[in-house]
């Protein structure tokens, strides 16, 4: 199997499809979180936590990260996130 497979779908929207088995922990925990976001609602770091099987201490690492390059909003009182409208279109 290939590590990269581009389907009708992606030819069209210019996406690759990467296999999963190649995908690192991280990445994967990454892609679990962006998902989470995408619905452009509040969410809180429990919540993330609980949805993805990710230490909130590592949840909480990447949103600040998202945060600091303006791909999210978070706020760290209340620790929820909500992604920025220009990056969920991407």
């Amino acid at each position: 199997m290939a590590a990269v497979e581009v389907t009708d779908e992606a030819k069209a929207g210019g996406l690759l499809k990467i296999s999963e088995e190649y995908l690192t922990p991280e990445i994967k925990a990454a892609n679990s979180i962006t998902h989470i976001l995408e619905d452009q609602h509040s969410h809180s770091v429990p919540e993330i936590a609980s949805c993805t099987n990710i230490p909130a201490e590592k949840v909480e690492l990447f949103l600040r990260f998202l945060a600091k390059y303006s791909f999210i909003s978070y706020d760290e009182q209340n620790k929820t996130a909500v992604i920025c409208t220009d990056f969920s279109s991407l």
